[in-house]
């Protein structure tokens, strides 16, 4: 099953940025398209941004619950990064960027036709 990300799932996907070791995205800073696919719970969450004027989107902050398996997790992935190659194409974006750390999650990505730009990127934020 597959949701938008609403008040109720925010907690639950706050606490899985938490146990990674990441500080939680305030809600007002998750775009519209942010979903979270479940089994019989909550499994993992993806986010699309998209700017009003460009034809290129931010895939960001592929998170999943910690408590979930393996085979959840690898299922539940293809299921919300489908979706979002869906409504990235909808929404007539040419190009999505992002970045990872996870092995997998690269490999995934690049067996889904992601080309690696860089791999000494550096994360930086500014919160305003």
């Amino acid at each position: 099953m597959i949701k938008l990300l609403d008040d109720e799932l925010y907690p639950i996907v706050c606490s899985w940025w938490k146990a990674a070791g990441m500080e939680p995205f305030p809600r007002d800073m998750l775009p519209r398209h942010s979903y979270v696919v479940s089994t019989d719970k909550p499994v993992i969450a993806g986010f699309l941004y998209k700017e009003e004027t460009a034809k290129f989107g931010l895939l960001g902050w592929i998170i999943s619950n910690p408590e979930s398996s393996r085979t959840e997790r690898r299922e539940c992935l293809n299921t919300v990064l489908d979706l979002l190659y869906q409504k990235a194409k909808e929404e007539g974006l040419r190009a999505i960027f992002t970045f990872m750390k996870h092995d997998f999650l690269v490999e995934k990505l690049k067996q889904d036709g992601f080309t690696e730009l860089s791999n000494d990127s550096i994360q930086l934020i500014k919160i305003l």
